[in-house]
């Protein structure tokens, strides 16, 4: 609105109006006073101490029309235009207004350019509480990228407190950008990775290929394996596995069908999961749980790992011994327990696996093995001692 009203000829016409207007209003007399007499007689007081005082109209400028004079009304269509106060419509409308509002101010914003390195005369910061309230999700993702679109130019910041994953996730690609704040009995504690330590995740969840002696091969080359595991980090932390950043107790498991099982059982039977606020997180593979040790460690979350451990068998693609130690040395005093079935979730369950070798059958086959009760008593209750003694510590 500044930049329609300062470019606009109608107010230069009104500020040379103005001029003219100052310069009568001044003589102009009304009841036998004006505003030079006024001045002489001031002025006539003062001399003694060898100064004077002038009196005039202050100009008008962009700024003083948008804050006092421009007066923006909410206009309702079904009312034929009558004009409505904001405050009798919901939350939803009030917030899409401001979220449009942001929208529009990446769209028009002219940057600033700041005379010297150190100081901006026109930052601005805007602090924005709980962006997501009373959006649709693709109106969140059109806000995120509208308020990237402020942050990216000279002298702009913002800083946003939210509860959705969304947001977080659409923030992956700098993680340091994200701080985590956890309260813990009267204490609350910030946590935010710095790009140092962010490096330092990143090279350290290359320790297979040091294990392994990957590293020794001429090819190797260590800068791109690091930057391949920002990209990771980048694919996997979606919307659904950014939920870990809000959970009290992250539990880590390989794939989907312990994912899918473990969420079925809390939403239906395992209160206890729920109500200590887990969240279940599918690792893509047990060859990531390090990965996700690495930084749930450094973002101070609690986290527990089930896994399996495959017979420790070792062929010419895997040697899963190797990897089942890597996962229980990445333990860290955040690590709170570590469990490994001897082979995997469905042996332990004593249940069939699909005989088709598409991996996308397996969580459907544990959950319909449970709903048709071919799944033991004794053995449920067993796994579900293991899921409670290592969430609950």
């Amino acid at each position: 609105m500044k930049k329609a009203i300062s470019t606009s000829a109608s107010f230069e016409n009104l500020n040379t109006a103005f001029t003219q207007f100052n310069n009568a209003f001044r003589s102009e007399e009304a009841s036998g006073l004006s505003i030079e007499s006024l001045k002489t007689d001031i002025n006539n007081d003062l001399m003694q101490w060898g100064v004077g005082i002038d009196i005039e109209v202050s100009p008008i400028n962009p700024d003083d029309i948008v804050k006092n004079l421009l007066k923006p009304h909410i206009e309702d269509q079904k009312l034929d235009g009558q004009r409505v106060d904001i405050s009798s419509f919901g939350q939803g409308l009030q917030r899409h207004l401001i979220y449009t509002l942001i929208k529009m101010s990446a769209k028009y914003h002219t940057p600033a350019k700041a005379t010297k390195k150190d100081f901006n005369p026109d930052y601005t910061l805007i602090l924005f509480e709980g962006p997501e309230a009373f959006l649709h999700p693709s109106q969140q993702d059109v806000l995120y990228r509208s308020l990237i679109d402020l942050s990216s130019e000279p002298g702009q910041q913002i800083i946003i407190s939210t509860h959705s994953s969304l947001f977080v996730s659409k923030s992956i690609n700098s993680i340091p950008s994200i701080c985590k704040l956890h309260r813990q009995e009267k204490e609350t504690k910030a946590y935010q990775i710095k790009e140092s330590n962010l490096q330092e995740i990143l090279s350290n969840n290359l320790v297979a290929a040091r294990l392994s002696g990957e590293n020794k091969d001429p090819d190797f080359d260590e800068e791109v394996r690091v930057s391949d595991e920002a990209i990771k980090y980048f694919l996997w932390l979606d919307s659904e596995r950014s939920n870990l950043f809000f959970a009290r107790h992250v539990l880590l498991c390989e794939g989907p069908s312990e994912k899918i099982y473990l969420d079925y059982l809390a939403d239906r039977e395992w209160a206890f999961l729920r109500n200590n606020r887990v969240y279940i997180l599918d690792c893509v593979g047990k060859f990531n749980i390090h990965r996700f040790i690495h930084l749930l460690t450094e973002l101070g979350i609690p986290h527990s790992v089930l896994f399996d451990g495959d017979n420790d068998q070792k062929n010419k693609f895997i040697d899963h011994s190797m990897w089942n130690r890597l996962i229980n040395d990445a333990k860290t005093p955040l690590t709170k327990g570590v469990h490994q079935f001897q082979v995997d979730l469905e042996e332990f369950l004593n249940i069939e696996k699909p005989n088709s070798k598409r991996g996308d059958l397996k969580p459907i086959n544990v959950i319909k093995k449970h709903v048709s009760g071919e799944i033991a008593m004794d053995k449920l209750e067993e796994l579900k001692a293991i899921v409670h003694g290592i969430t609950s510590v």
